[in-house]
C-alpha cells in the first residue's frame, strides 16, 4: 500500500505521509564532522 502511494504521489507528498511514510524533506540529512589536526 504504501509503495503504490509512493509511486502515483511520490515520496514528497502530503498523501504519503498520510500513509505513514515519512516525507523525504523531513529526514535529517548527515552532516561532515570537522576532524581537528
Amino acid at each position: 500500500m504504501k509503495e503504490a502511494v509512493k509511486g502515483k504521489y511520490g515520496s514528497d507528498s502530503d498523501q504519503a505521509a498520510a500513509v505513514g511514510v515519512k516525507k523525504k524533506s523531513e529526514r535529517k540529512r548527515p552532516t561532515r564532522t570537522k576532524k581537528e589536526s
